[in-house]
């Protein structure tokens, strides 16, 4: 489930794989939103051009969703990865979603931030 794309490869060694971004995650709770729309402004606000990805699950509506994408997040939908030690509904049960980002192989690199951080330069 977590493997990379057959056209990771490709992409990884050819010249548009230079791209960076930012990137947090939003699931299980519309809790963080507003944080990640602060996060998103402080980012331009600190002179980056770095594209700003939102890894996002079924529990953000799309309400949420259009708030983010005018914020400056482009949206990626994904499935959320269940920690196997954890127990159910403990702060660390979905921690493991963390791994998606291996999945974003049209960057060279990401810059993974909390939703709720500020970027002041």
């Amino acid at each position: 489930e977590l493997s990379v794309p057959l056209q990771a490869k490709d992409n990884f060694y050819s010249s548009n794989a230079k791209k960076e971004a930012y990137v947090t995650i939003l699931h299980s709770a519309q809790d963080y939103v507003c944080g990640a729309i602060a996060a998103a402004q402080s980012i331009r606000m600190s002179g980056s051009t770095r594209d700003l990805v939102i890894l996002v699950d079924d529990s953000i509506s799309e309400h949420h969703r259009s708030g983010l994408e005018s914020a400056g997040w482009k949206i990626q939908a994904f499935e959320r990865i269940r920690n196997p030690k954890a127990k159910p509904n403990a702060y660390n049960e979905w921690n493991y979603s963390k791994f998606r980002l291996w999945q974003l192989t049209k960057y060279s690199k990401i810059i993974f931030i909390d939703a709720d951080m500020l970027i002041l330069r």
